[in-house]
């Protein structure tokens, strides 16, 4: 968590503790910038459009859901997702709903999934980049492919969003999850959720409470209408400490620039790439082609297991993953070139 996300969080801790809810409207007004903010950060057309949740879980149950299916409809996605795009389909097949995981080359595999749309298919579901390889998708293309053929567009961006620049409307994107504890580097328990305008008036409601109004104060009007904005799905009370957290960092990363963060995050994967790519007892198993890769390299040493290299990182204080047998590496803009030069140092020694 950045300095600047984690004094936001505490002083906002302490104006609560000194003067409990008495600054309640300032919250709010933060709470509305930070849409904004949001909706900039992946050029929605209006902050409306934007729910904050739980988590990219809750986003994707939103539109399993709310959707009305009929027996026969299908869903398309990639193989291999992580459990938060995949578990939320499973219930479907009780349904008649047909959940259609599809194995995809690393080459072209937008090809593979729009073969794999008929016209049955109501959703197509995708991670913009793997969370294990850190394959890249072309959402532009993806997403004029379901524009043509009336198929809703979800992307699950943990792992693309606040690493790189995403444009919903240039990609025709419907519907957005993504929780802010990855490379938004904000505090976890709030994600974004984006909903076009379109699509909410598709999705019935699965949860109810007193915030999802337009005029959520007006308490003792018993009969009223959902909001016409995406905040209809945001039932109860807001996480206002993730929000402060939220605006903060999404402050920072403005601050940087979007650009000059995807190039950073893009300069790191090159190097390590091309440090790798070449050695003997090394096998990389994230992409190499530019156009495909990420904030992450996933790779494989003939030598050792990857909980014995896990093991040998943590001890030498260096922040990995073990995914899909191998080790995955993340590193994000502000990690210094010489950091990654001790890890690629400490690789070597191993084989």
């Amino acid at each position: 968590m950045p300095a600047p996300v984690a004094r936001v969080i505490k002083e906002f801790c302490d104006e609560a503790q000194d003067t409990g809810g008495m600054k309640y409207g300032a919250w709010m007004q933060r709470e509305k910038e930070t849409r904004r903010l949001t909706a900039e950060l992946i050029n929605a057309p209006a902050a409306e459009d934007i729910a904050f949740l739980k988590n990219t879980s809750e986003g994707i149950s939103l539109l399993a859901t709310g959707y009305d299916w009929q027996p026969g409809q299908n869903i398309v996605l990639l193989a291999g997702e992580f459990p938060s795009t995949r578990l939320a389909w499973q219930p479907l097949h009780n349904r008649g709903i047909e959940v259609r995981e599809i194995e995809v080359s690393a080459t072209d595999p937008e090809s593979d999934l729009l073969t794999a749309m008929d016209e049955q298919t109501r959703i197509l579901v995708v991670s913009a980049v793997h969370w294990e390889t850190g394959l890249k998708l072309d959402l532009e293309r993806l997403g004029r492919a379901c524009s043509e053929n009336s198929v809703i567009f979800c992307v699950d961006a943990m792992q693309w969003l606040g690493a790189m620049r995403l444009d919903v409307q240039k990609c025709q994107v419907d519907f957005l999850a993504c929780s802010g504890h990855k490379w938004l580097m904000a505090p976890e328990g709030i994600a974004i959720t984006f909903v076009s305008d379109d699509l909410r008036e598709k999705l019935a409601l699965q949860q109810h409470g007193w915030r999802m109004f337009d005029r959520p104060f007006n308490f003792s009007k018993r009969e009223r209408d959902p909001a016409t904005s995406a905040r209809r799905y945001e039932a109860g009370s807001p996480n206002t400490i993730g929000i402060f957290g939220l605006h903060a960092a999404l402050t920072m990363a403005q601050q940087e620039s979007a650009a000059a963060i995807e190039t950073a995050v893009l300069d790191n994967t090159a190097f390590l790439t091309n440090q790798l790519i070449d050695v003997d007892g090394v096998e990389l198993l994230s992409p190499t082609d530019p156009a495909r890769q990420s904030g992450i390299v996933l790779f494989k040493l003939a030598s050792r297991n990857a909980m014995q290299i896990y093991d040998v990182f943590k001890s030498s204080h260096i922040v990995c993953a073990q995914r899909a047998g191998g080790i995955r590496l993340s590193p994000h803009f502000y990690t210094p070139r010489e950091q990654l030069e001790i890890t690629v140092s400490e690789i070597f020694k191993l084989i």
